[in-house]
């Protein structure tokens, strides 16, 4: 791990570069975040293993909103992205440097060839 807990690894692993501190801005909660995404790392330390219905409580105990699941099939997340953000982020651009239009899948794949370059 390059950061001190998993929370902040996992943003830290999503971020093109290598600075916690931008990953924090570009991926963490913000006082007017509307939208989150939710990853319970269990076990760590020799707990019990977590369950769903615990976790759910535990979260309905501390975040204010409605609990959506965004599985089996996916089709929820996309929703919520911000395409802008995404495309600044991760420098998506066509070959004549122009921020245009990008498909759904394209954006997936380079991504995921960004983060396995940058070796996150």
């Amino acid at each position: 791990m390059k950061t001190r807990t998993a929370h902040s690894e996992i943003l830290f692993r999503l971020h093109p570069n290598r600075n916690i501190g931008e990953a924090l801005r570009t991926f963490g909660i913000k006082d007017d975040s509307q939208h989150i995404i939710v990853v319970k790392i269990g076990n760590l330390r020799g707990e019990p293993p977590a369950d769903y219905e615990r976790v759910a409580r535990h979260l309905g105990e501390e975040v204010l909103g409605t609990d959506m699941d965004p599985f089996p099939a996916g089709e929820h997340l996309g929703v919520f992205q911000d395409g802008r953000l995404i495309k600044r982020t991760y420098r998506l651009v066509q070959g004549n440097g122009d921020r245009t239009e990008v498909e759904e899948l394209e954006m997936e794949t380079e991504i995921l060839g960004i983060m396995s370059v940058s070796g996150n």
